[in-house]
């Protein structure tokens, strides 16, 4: 088994155990640590996503968190559909198909859930819309590298947080998008079972982040994946040595824009509920932060710097109210953002390559007795002719 696999089973073993440990040691500790985990889970796969095109490919997108958006509108919007006599119309229509569970069968058998398969039906609209308008942009911008793309992706993050706001035919404007439905309808209702109404979306979180990391590894160690390393290290020596530089950036933006509208999804299935002021601007800064704290480019170092961050911002949030109130002092919550700073200076200061920094992702990715990871050239988005399997 390679280094980097046993380190994201562990990871991931982690954090599914994590809901199971904190329920022994009580109510109050369960549901914070679920919660701060479900948003540590969001910034996991965004930072992820963000990676594939700051870290792997060398450019700078200042606006993630509208493609984060748009999966989240577009999964939002599509889950609410009604019919007309009032009912939610994707989760009528499979619990209309599907025979009607009861007892421990509707937690076992969560895959014939009608909300769980009304998400699983929404996830690839989503996942497309994202493309197609990440598609849109990179097209016409395929040649800006720099600041100059930074400040596209910027200005297309500014433009869409101002049509949810403001065109409330489409997207409910400021008032958001009610009535989304849990994940699994045993969630919810007289009925429902407590233990998954609290962490429902926090395992979906974990399976929308192994799904993230498995199509990341694949594609960075795949031919085209390769492409965009040497487009990110040396864009005119790539392009010498046959590279196609456009198309190399084209891929690393529909992937990133896909992954981020699942990373929508999981913001949906926790929140329940979707307005403009979950996609401000900060949020973008922030997921860059993840990626630059962990190490440009290293998978395993922008999900440590994720889960810090993340956590220390959650942590933050509900212990400030606590210390104010005992220390009698006012303590806006705004100070994390302070500390996140300090952090950055820190670690740039010290470790500017970042905590994980990409080269000792390389080094450590490696099959234990194999010289080089490399000799094994995976399947999956391999588009050399002759490659080995």
């Amino acid at each position: 088994m390679k280094k980097e696999t046993r380190f994201f089973l562990i990871f991931l073993a982690g954090l599914f155990a994590l809901p199971f440990v904190t329920k022994i040691l009580g109510a109050q500790l369960w549901a914070q640590t679920v919660s701060v985990g479900s948003y540590c889970l969001i910034y996991l796969v965004a930072a992820q996503a963000l990676n594939v095109q700051v870290g792997m490919t060398g450019l700078l997108n200042l606006g993630p968190i509208a493609f984060v958006g748009i999966g989240a509108y577009t999964g939002a919007l599509l889950l609410t559909l009604k019919t007309s006599s009032g009912s939610l119309a994707l989760v009528s229509f499979y619990a209309s198909i599907l025979p009607e569970l009861s007892g421990h069968a509707r937690w076992i058998l969560f895959f014939l859930d009608p909300n769980f398969l009304a998400y699983l039906t929404v996830a690839p609209f989503a996942v497309v819309m994202a493309i197609l308008l990440s598609l849109l942009i990179g097209l016409p911008t395929l040649k800006l590298t720099g600041d100059y793309f930074a400040i596209v992706t910027l200005g297309f993050a500014q433009i869409f947080y101002l049509i949810v706001k403001n065109e409330a035919w489409l997207t409910k404007g400021a008032f958001g998008v009610k009535d989304i439905p849990p994940l699994f309808s045993f969630c919810t209702g007289p009925d429902k079972i407590e233990f998954f109404e609290k962490t429902a979306h926090y395992f979906f979180g974990i399976a929308v982040l192994a799904l993230s990391l498995y199509v990341i590894v694949r594609l960075r160690d795949s031919y085209l994946g390769r492409s965009l390393l040497a487009v990110r290290d040396d864009e005119l020596a790539a392009q010498s040595n046959g590279v196609n530089v456009a198309k190399a950036r084209l891929v690393s933006f529909t992937a990133f824009s896909g992954l981020a509208a699942l990373c929508g999804l999981v913001l949906v299935a926790r929140n329940k509920f979707l307005s403009p002021s979950d996609l401000n601007f900060w949020e973008s800064i922030l997921y860059l932060c993840c990626v630059v704290l962990g190490g440009m480019g290293s998978v395993r170092g922008v999900l440590v710097g994720a889960l810090v961050l993340g956590a220390l911002g959650e942590v933050m949030r509900i212990v400030l109210p606590k210390v104010s109130l005992a220390t009698g002092f006012d303590i806006p919550l705004q100070i994390r953002y302070v500390l996140f700073g300090v952090i950055l200076i820190l670690v740039m200061r010290y470790k500017p390559n970042g905590l994980f920094p990409a080269a000792d992702d390389e080094a450590g990715r490696g099959e234990e007795g194999l010289p080089n990871h490399r000799d094994v050239e995976p399947k999956l988005f391999t588009l050399a002719k002759g490659a080995s399997a």
